[in-house]
Order: structure tokens, then sequence, then C-alpha cells
């Protein structure tokens, strides 16, 4: 099935939603209060192109609960809405989620790099780019950014060495807007919990520190296609302020 390929060109822009004073944030700066502002304020596309929307941050910055609570949003706006975790969401991509997360072996950034990336090729292929060409909205539990901020930044692949491996598996489809989510790393391990399961969860708090701060770096750099929202609080709270952000 052909892929979509979306691409935007221009100087790199993001929006922090949150609450206090209106004017957008350049990531890095930091303010203590986080702008109010629309992805229709910092981009050229309209809320209603908005049909693949991926969420980013730390483990346990809340993803999986904005994913689902925006899924469910939209699809009680009559929206078809398909949901994605990664790594998975196919039969591959499972298969490789458990070596990347459930297993003892050791795995080097390369080794993680290309398996997450092969699993995400599998993703595309089989849903993601079937969902959009039928009209679908695609909401996703992490994408490429991950990719580049995980394996790239945090591992030291390199996020150009990560990049390419992704245009190949991904044949360049990228999200419409990325919602990265703000946390701090004390934060998103209290949210986590002692009984946090997986490999990468395990990983030290600097790990997770480096994670953080390498979000801000690396999509922000991006296409103009990210906003910043601050996950702290209740979840529902923090919904509102997610579908601000995107206008929906």
């Amino acid at each position: 099935m052909p892929r979509e390929r979306r691409s935007r060109k221009g100087r790199p822009r993001t929006a922090a939603v949150g609450s206090g004073s209106s004017a957008p944030e350049q990531f890095g700066e930091r303010p203590q209060n986080s702008c109010l502002c629309s992805l229709a304020e910092v981009t050229d596309r309209a809320p209603a192109s908005l049909r693949f929307i991926a969420f980013e941050g730390a483990d346990g910055a809340g993803k999986t609960t904005q994913a689902r609570l925006l899924a469910a949003h939209l699809r009680a706006l009559g929206h078809e809405v398909v949901e994605v975790r990664e790594p998975g969401g196919t039969q591959t991509g499972e298969h490789v989620r458990t070596l990347l997360l459930d297993g003892d072996a050791p795995l080097g950034g390369r080794t993680e790099a290309l398996l997450f990336a092969a699993a995400r090729a599998q993703l595309v292929e089989d849903v993601i780019a079937p969902a959009l060409a039928r009209g679908a909205t695609v909401i996703a539990d992490r994408y490429v950014g991950s990719s580049l901020v995980y394996q790239g930044v945090v591992r030291g692949v390199g996020v150009e060495d990560v990049r390419r491996i992704n245009e190949v598996g991904t044949g360049g489809l990228m999200p419409d807007a990325t919602v990265l989510l703000a946390v701090t790393a004390e934060q998103a391990a209290a949210r986590r919990g002692a009984g946090a399961a997986d490999r990468i969860e395990r990983e030290p708090i600097d790990f997770h520190r480096s994670v953080i701060a390498a979000y801000d770096e690396v999509l922000a750099a991006g296409d103009g296609r990210l906003v910043r929202v601050d996950g702290t609080g209740d979840s529902e709270d923090v919904a509102a302020r997610v579908r601000e952000a995107l206008a929906l």
C-alpha cells in the first residue's frame, strides 16, 4: 500500500501548554509558566488535518493514559480512531517488544535502535498506513521521537543515524503533531512505582533525567509540529491541556 509522506519546511517552532503567559516557548528556555497556545498558532496546519498524533515523553509521563483519553474524546466526536503502541501493535512487533523490554540478555544501543525501527516499520505497513489511507485518525503511544532520544542521544548511537534508519523503516511517514508530556524524572519515577518491570524503566534515575533533557533538545529541532504540554496533575486536567494544545 502506498505510504503518505509528510514533511514541512521552515524554521522549527514549538508551543507549550500549561498555565501562564501567552508567548511561544523555545525549548530549553523553560519559563516557570508555560504558554497557553495551540498547535494552530504555531504551524500552518488546521486542526482538522491532525490525523496522525504521537505522544512522547519519559517512562511514567502519562503517554498511554493521555493517548487513550484523546482517542475517547475523538471517538465521541464521531471519528474513527486507531490506537497504536510502540514497540508492538503487530504480531511481529509484539515479538520484538518481548526482546526489547522483557528479556534479560544485554542489548547494545545499535541493536535497540534497529529492533525498534523494525517493529515500527511493520506497524506502519500493517496498521498506520492502512488506517490513514481509509481516513481514520491514528494516535500513537511513542513513535520515531522515542528512538531519536533513547537510542540516538542517551544510548549514544547518534541522532542522524537513528533518523536514517527510521526514514527507511517508515517510508518518511511522520506525525501531523507530536505531544511531549513534560514531567520531571522524579515525578515520572513516582508514577512508575517500585514495581516498574521492563528493562528500560529499570534504568537508574540519571538515565531518565538524560531522556527528559534529550527530548527538549532533539524534538525541538524538528519540523515545527511539536507541542509541549505540562504533564503534571490529574489526568483529566492534562487531557484538557492536550485538547487545548491541539485545538481538538
